[in-house]
């Protein structure tokens, strides 16, 4: 039979795609809102007129670890935050730079979230399929910021991503912890509450250093990056593992960002991140295609240190 839940929402059954659907809607009508639920996004007029729209894996992926009598409690606080967050941003509009330096924070998300058309982000790459948002951290929300904001206070943006991050480095700490799997292989982890965690993928020469060959990095969410060290030949069995655990914590969020693996590149930087394309067919079987950059400087270079 096939499933009539998206990809995007598989760890649900269909039964419990439809309940969740189900409650989006219920909330939608609570609010007098008028509404449209399309692939994975909830499109909205807001009173006055004005359009937005809400993606749902993130409620989704909290849903799924709830209790299902708590499911309509999670969808209404849900969207009291992303209305407040709209509200808040407005509110912000007017305000000078001194006033709302210290709330500027660099966000991590997926490529994916520059297709909510309602939305205008100042935004940077980070490595192919994540990005980073420029984003005011309020007491109750995050809000993206307008570029009209920007515009008014006539500061440099590469300025303000700059100060961005460190407001995160300073504000936002994260807790490093080391994770044996079963084969031996050695992850170190950065992980946080905040939805900030992942943006220290560019700060790991800080916390990790970069070694000869430079390392194996994963975001799966917003509140864990994974780590691990290039030394010998063990990176190949470490592709296969932190692969899989990178892509169970991506699926499982909430706040996903990125199922791949990526090598830092040595002496490039925390920024300098290449993709490794790995496929899994969730039965077991992968496949690696490394770039060549990747054969030439580190399996190349391996394999003749240890000969």
């Amino acid at each position: 039979m096939n499933s009539s839940t998206p990809v995007w929402a598989s760890f649900f059954t269909d039964e419990e795609y439809e309940a969740f659907l189900e409650e989006v809607e219920a909330e939608m009508i609570r609010r007098d809102l008028d509404f449209e639920v399309e692939e994975g996004v909830v499109l909205v007029v807001l009173p006055g007129g004005s359009e937005t729209s809400f993606g749902l894996l993130n409620l989704a992926q909290l849903c799924n670890q709830l209790e299902r009598e708590r499911w309509r409690e999670a969808v209404q606080s849900h969207f009291d935050s992303m209305l407040v967050a709209r509200a808040d941003s407005e509110d912000l509009e007017e305000q000078s730079f001194e006033a709302v330096r210290s709330l500027l924070k660099l966000r991590v998300y997926p490529l994916e979230y520059l297709d909510y058309e309602s939305l205008e982000l100042l935004w940077k790459p980070i490595s192919e399929g994540m990005i980073g948002v420029l984003v005011y951290d309020l007491p109750m929300s995050v809000a993206t910021v307008h570029p009209s904001h920007v515009e008014r206070w006539g500061m440099d943006l590469e300025s303000l991503f700059e100060l961005a991050l460190l407001n995160v480095q300073a504000f936002d700490p994260v807790e490093t912890q080391r994770l044996v799997i079963e084969d031996g292989t050695l992850l170190d982890l950065l992980i946080g509450e905040t939805f900030f965690a992942a943006t220290h993928v560019l700060l790991l020469d800080e916390y990790f250093g970069c070694g000869e060959y430079g390392a194996l990095v994963s975001v799966p969410n917003r509140h864990l990056v994974i780590h691990h060290d290039i030394k010998d030949l063990s990176v190949v069995q470490a592709l296969r593992t932190m692969s899989i655990v990178a892509r169970h914590r991506f699926l499982e969020g909430p706040g996903s960002v990125s199922p791949h693996l990526y090598w830092m590149v040595p002496k490039g930087g925390a920024g300098d991140m290449l993709r490794l394309p790995i496929e899994q067919d969730g039965e077991g079987s992968w496949e690696f295609t490394p770039p060549e950059r990747f054969v030439e400087e580190v399996l190349n270079r391996l394999a003749e240190s240890s000969s």
